[in-house]
């Protein structure tokens, strides 16, 4: 074999070789750079997710490969998503936050609204919301306008009932009046009889003009009162919610008492066993009966005390049980004046006392545990002792003393009257058409602006007084009541809680009424006392004898207790007649029947 002839192809196989060799190299080279990039990728990935957990990864992931895996303009763009989502995020809980705030308002206002309507029943729903409106919702200041609307619009009536009394004189005499229509109506008709029987030329006679609805420059007590009357208002719409919510946490615990009851009975009654029965009605009923005293405006506590009884500092730890214990609570005072002292003294007679012992004085109008005016701690664990309280606005208040912080009571001592001693005297004049009122103050404070009111004996409402006086003079005249029944007179001093009462004494009477068919005409003679026509609606109805009382021919309203009514259009029908006399505009049931009389011939 020729040598020379194998080499070239030998070489040329070497140089096949190693191109070979490099191109392996270059491949596993190639491979080796596309692993690191990927593994660069996968840690950019990695660390890019970690610094942004919020955000999805394959939202990480797309963006990245957009940017051709430059890591800092990945990053600056996530950061600026992040802060938008955050952005948005603290958007839309600020847009909840607001939704809900306006929610709770406008349910306060619906709940605020609602309170007006009750309260102002004759006024439109357009006026009250409007009103709560222009007042932001604020009940308080919403009740006081209104309370301003009502009494001036009084004022507006009475100038058209009365166009000869000038606007400021019917004011006058409706301040006179204590804002009352009733009586302001019977002082102003009053002055006008008195006015046309003198004959006297009445001054200062000018076109009524309606008063505006809120003046600038209205009377102090009238302001004061309006005050008054949106604050007892408010108090009476919380206690009214306190109620409601008492009788819901009842119901509540009525039904829960009446499904663990039946469970526990189906559990016995099977007898499964491993089961542990629930707990009874009783247990129940203890743990939700846990005492919670809540703050009141004025606390009393020794100087050692722990301060307002709050859910904290109650207990029903049975350790110091008052097994058997009797107490006899008496206050030394049986009358005191408001912001005098009242000493309560309490014994032990069985049993034994703890630190925690508390008394709390109760008005009894309001004589639930947890409607307190105030209470005070023990000053120290004994058997007999002295506890003070500072006298409460006027009214019969009485007191309870509880055992260890809790509203397990031991006793309850006899009532106590806060408010100055007064009596009242009074006596029938000028046949019986006058009551001289005589008054003495034997104890108490000096109230400058105490007043007397005449009232029905079977009105329970203090603020619906008849007649009123204040105390200015030793002897008061009043007027006598027309209408027949009983009444009394109530003495106050600066609220509606009356501190003294008169005897009861009665007014006598009954209405009276003739009628007469004579030339034409149906003349009806009238004598009423039982209502008062110039403000109940009276009215004489004439009648077939036996009709219905909605049939009657004719009509006529009355002005006046005692008036003859003159019927020129008498009815044409022949027949037998009588008048009928009705009240309010009704025709339910007559106040009181005339004779009978007959119209025409009858055959």
């Amino acid at each position: 074999m020729d040598v020379e002839e194998c080499f070239v192809p030998l070489l040329q196989l070497k140089d096949s070789i190693k191109q070979k060799e490099l191109e392996e190299q270059k491949r596993r080279r190639e491979l080796q750079i596309q692993q690191e990039k990927e593994a660069l990728k996968k840690k950019q990935i990695q660390t890019l997710m970690e610094m942004f957990r919020g955000l999805p990864s394959d939202e990480v992931v797309q963006l990245l490969k957009n940017n051709d895996g430059d890591v800092e303009e990945t990053a600056v763009q996530l950061t600026a998503r992040l802060h938008k989502m955050e952005e948005m995020k603290r958007e839309l809980e600020e847009q909840k936050k607001k939704e809900a705030m306006e929610l709770r308002e406008k349910l306060h206002f619906q709940q605020n609204l609602t309170s007006l309507k009750q309260k102002f029943t004759d006024l439109s729903e357009e006026l009250l919301e409007d009103t709560l409106r222009k007042h932001n919702g604020d009940l308080g200041k919403a009740l006081s306008w209104l309370f301003l609307y009502v009494e001036n619009m009084k004022v507006v009536e009475l100038c058209r009932l009365f166009p000869s009394f000038a606007e400021e004189e019917v004011k006058n005499f409706l301040i006179k009046a204590r804002q009352d229509k009733k009586v302001a109506i019977q002082l102003l008709s009053d002055e006008k009889k008195q006015r046309e029987v003198s004959k006297q030329p009445i001054e200062h006679i000018v076109e009524p003009k309606l008063p505006t609805i809120i003046p600038q420059k209205i009377e102090v007590e009238l302001m004061e009162r309006s005050i008054m009357f949106a604050e007892d208002t408010k108090k009476e719409i919380a206690l009214e919610a306190e109620k409601k919510k008492e009788l819901l946490v009842a119901e509540v615990r009525d039904k829960i008492a009446d499904i663990v009851g039946r469970q526990a009975l189906d559990i016995h009654n099977q007898g499964l066993p491993g089961l542990k029965p629930p707990p009874t009605v009783h247990e129940i009923q203890a743990k939700m009966e846990q005492p919670i005293v809540e703050e009141t405006k004025v606390t009393q506590s020794s100087p050692s005390g722990p301060g307002p009884v709050s859910e904290s500092h109650i207990s029903t730890d049975k350790k110091e049980e008052h097994t058997g214990a009797f107490v006899i609570l008496k206050p030394k005072q049986t009358r005191v004046d408001v912001g005098q002292k009242i000493e309560v003294e309490y014994e032990f007679t069985s049993g034994n006392s703890t630190p925690n012992d508390w008394i709390a004085i109760y008005n009894i109008e309001r004589s639930a545990p947890k409607e307190y005016v105030t209470y005070a701690y023990r000053p120290k664990e004994e058997r007999v002792g002295v506890v003070s309280f500072d006298a409460p606005e006027c009214g019969e208040y009485e007191f309870k003393y509880y055992s260890n912080k809790s509203f397990s009571c031991l006793a309850i001592s006899p009532k106590v009257k806060v408010g100055p001693e007064f009596t009242i005297e009074h006596t029938m004049i000028e046949n019986d058409k006058k009551i001289s009122l005589k008054w003495n103050q034997i104890s108490g404070n000096t109230y400058s602006k105490a007043w007397v009111g005449l009232f029905s004996k079977s009105q329970t409402n203090n603020k619906s007084y008849i007649k009123f006086e204040y105390l200015t003079k030793k002897e008061l005249l009043f007027d006598s009541p027309v209408k027949p029944g009983e009444y009394e007179f109530r003495l106050f001093t600066t609220s509606y809680v009356d501190v003294a009462r008169s005897s009861v004494f009665i007014i006598r009477g009954e209405d009276k009424m003739v009628a007469e068919y004579k030339d034409g005409k149906v003349v009806v003679d009238l004598d009423i006392v039982s209502v008062d026509p110039a403000q109940e609606g009276v009215w004489v109805g004439l009648y077939f004898v036996g009709a219905d009382n909605g049939k009657f021919r004719r009509s006529q309203y009355v002005t006046q207790r005692k008036c003859s009514l003159v019927f020129n259009n008498s009815p044409k029908t022949a027949g037998t007649y009588e008048a009928r006399v009705f009240a309010c505009n009704k025709y339910d049931t007559p106040i009181i029947k005339s004779n009978i009389f007959k119209i025409g011939s009858l055959l």
